[in-house]
């Protein structure tokens, strides 16, 4: 029998003060981005206080490299609490061409983020399937039925995997339907409407610009609404 190891986790976390300027009335106000870091050690004492204190070096260590990665954020708080439009480096990062380009890449980025999540998800499944045969081949050929609790856990998450995997599939082949409606939208909206648009997008997005289904979630019910099944919805 094996000497046990055991391992201890520490989480740490701060708020981090991230100056902001207005691309268009040029308020400046600070936005204040939250920051978490993990840390582990191990012992094989239940309990170590030295493992613990390491644990929480650790995690001190990770949560400065995060924080300084933070300090550089143009992504998260970045509209403007006055004129609502948003900071100036958040517009040089993801609209120096202007709002329609942007909101085009965005979308174009996000539709192809789903295919691959669609990829990754389907071959996640694949290869917990093929675990899962592998195992019941072995626990039949050895009769050791303890092996029964890993074919468990691969069945729950293949259905992780299929719930995802369905989810990105339709989401990618309601972008494709709608990306000729999202041009169209694009191309006839002014730009304050084109600046309305990316708002929505902002704040479905958690309040960033970074990418995610916010992009295609919020377009596609723009154009659904203003075009309804002409461009498959």
């Amino acid at each position: 029998m094996g000497i046990p190891v055991y391992k201890f986790t520490v989480e740490q976390s701060t708020k981090v003060a991230v100056a902001r300027k207005c691309s268009n009335c040029g308020r400046e106000w600070t936005a204040y981005l939250s920051v978490s870091a993990e840390g582990a050690a191990e012992s094989m004492r239940q309990g170590d206080v030295e493992a613990i204190n390491k644990a929480k070096e650790n995690a001190l260590k990770n949560l400065g490299a995060h924080v300084m990665v933070k300090q550089h954020d143009v992504d998260e708080q970045v509209l403007c609490p006055d004129c609502g439009h948003f900071a100036t480096l958040s517009v040089e990062k993801h609209f120096s061409k202007g709002y329609k380009t942007g909101l085009l890449s965005k979308f174009r980025q996000a539709k192809w983020g789903c295919l691959l999540g669609v990829l990754s998800f389907l071959l996640l499944a694949l290869i917990s399937s093929a675990g899962i045969v592998g195992i019941m081949l072995y626990v039949i050929e050895s009769g050791d039925w303890l092996w029964c609790g890993w074919i468990i856990l691969l069945g729950f998450l293949i259905v992780i995997s299929a719930v995802n995997f369905l989810r990105k599939l339709r989401m990618f082949v309601q972008s494709a339907k709608i990306q000729q409606g999202v041009k169209n939208k694009m191309n006839s909206s002014t730009e304050d409407e084109l600046l309305q648009l990316v708002v929505k997008c902002y704040k479905e997005n958690e309040d960033s610009l970074e990418l995610g289904d916010a992009w295609i979630n919020v377009l596609s019910r723009e154009v659904c609404n203003q075009a309804g099944s002409s461009h498959g919805c």
